[in-house]
C-alpha cells in the first residue's frame, strides 16, 4: 500500500519528553522490486486531535483529601500482611474472590474490580463476618476448583 502522505490518526501531546532514537523508516522503490501496489487517499481516514484544554469538575470530597489519602486511593486496598490471600486476583475485601478494590477513604464508596479470570474466582457462597463478607469455600472458590485435576481437588478439599 502506498499513501499519498503520512497519516496521523490521533494527535496527542507528548507528556514524557523526547526519545533518544529515530523511528526506522524503510524507503523502497516498489516499481523496481516489481511489487504490486495499491495507492490510498489519506483523506479516507478519520483524524482525531485530542483537546487538553478541558476543565473537569473535581468533587469537594476529592479536593479535600490529604496527600496520604490520595496515595491510598491510588494504591487500592492492599494488605501487606495478607499472605496467600494477597495474591493478585484475590485482593477483594467487599466481594470474596474479586481481583481487588479501591481503598476505603472517608465517605467515598470503594470500587470493586475484577477482570478476566478473576471473574471465575468470585465466591458463589459466602458469609458475613463482623465487617466484611468471607468466602464459604476457603481460599480457592468452587468455581475454580471444578477446573482442577481430580487429585488436586482431593488434596485441597
Amino acid at each position: 500500500m502506498i499513501f499519498d502522505e503520512n497519516i496521523i490518526i490521533k494527535k496527542v501531546n507528548n507528556l514524557f519528553g523526547e526519545t533518544d532514537f529515530d523511528d526506522y523508516i524503510i524507503n523502497l522503490d516498489n516499481e523496481l522490486l516489481d511489487i504490486p501496489t495499491i495507492k490510498i487517499d489519506s483523506n479516507i481516514f478519520k483524524k482525531e486531535i485530542i483537546n487538553y484544554d478541558i476543565n473537569y469538575e473535581i468533587l469537594d470530597e476529592i479536593k479535600n483529601l490529604s496527600d496520604d489519602d490520595l496515595l491510598k486511593l491510588n494504591m487500592g486496598a492492599f494488605n501487606p500482611k495478607g499472605g496467600i490471600k494477597s495474591v493478585i486476583g484475590n485482593q477483594g475485601i467487599g466481594v470474596p474472590g474479586a481481583a481487588g478494590e479501591s481503598a476505603h477513604i472517608g465517605a467515598l464508596k470503594n470500587i470493586i474490580m475484577a477482570d478476566g479470570p478473576a471473574g471465575l474466582r468470585l465466591a458463589k457462597d459466602y458469609f458475613m463476618t463482623k465487617d466484611v463478607p468471607a468466602s464459604a469455600s476457603g481460599l480457592i472458590p468452587e468455581s475454580v476448583r471444578e477446573y482442577m485435576p481430580f487429585w488436586i481437588r482431593l488434596i485441597i478439599w
